[in-house]
């Protein structure tokens, strides 16, 4: 994983018993049991499913999250509206290591921010997101990827989103006619692999 020379030291955000009714700009993690964290410049605080239903006439401007694709749904899903995504700190992750297998925010937490978090932590997950914002935006600019993140990755969130959403028409026949195609492909590379070994083995096996 990049990261920088030693991990940042942060102060802890204050815990706020609510929302201000607008937030300019926030971080947002939505935890597995529906609570949603949110976290600012001047506190941090949670929201639980009972309480995110009586929040709906809440304002969110430029929202920071942790993997955008997923939390426009979740959002979405939870009544919620967002003027606009404006970091997504796992695809950040992904831009700058993408040999890792996953980027969970309790490693990125670790690796970036000496902070013990656990991914189920809505509160905490909020508080650094919005701690790992400004390191990740450094560290783009030092390995010169901003242009490929905020040009083309970013956006591309967005695109997949709507097409999520929306669906995507296919000509079914087509697509069917296509996979027994690769099928019967498939099948005589096999043979023909297996005539070379003169016995059949497993092809698919990284070793």
């Amino acid at each position: 994983m990049v990261q920088t020379e030693a991990p940042v030291k942060v102060e802890a955000l204050p815990k706020a018993d609510c929302l201000p009714e607008k937030l300019e700009r926030c971080a947002v993690y939505l935890a597995a049991d529906g609570t949603i964290g949110f976290a600012w410049e001047k506190g941090v605080c949670t929201l639980t499913p009972l309480e995110a239903q009586m929040s709906l006439n809440l304002q969110l401007g430029q929202v920071i999250c942790h993997d955008a694709k997923t939390v426009m749904h979740q959002m979405e899903h939870a009544g919620f509206a967002m003027e606009q995504v404006l970091f997504d700190t796992a695809l950040a992750a992904y831009n700058l290591n993408p040999s890792q297998s996953d980027y969970p925010i309790s490693k990125l937490a670790t690796n970036f921010l000496s902070l013990t978090v656990e991914d189920g932590d809505a509160a905490a997950c909020a508080q650094a997101i919005w701690h790992l914002y400004p390191i990740f935006q450094q560290e783009l600019k030092k390995h010169q990827m901003e242009k490929l993140y905020y040009e083309i990755e970013l956006p591309l969130c967005a695109v997949l989103y709507r097409m999520e959403r929306a669906g995507v028409a296919i000509d079914a026949a087509q697509l069917q006619q296509f996979g027994a195609m690769l099928t019967q492909r498939i099948a005589d590379c096999e043979a023909l692999i297996f005539s070379y070994s003169q016995e059949p083995f497993n092809i698919n096996s990284t070793k």
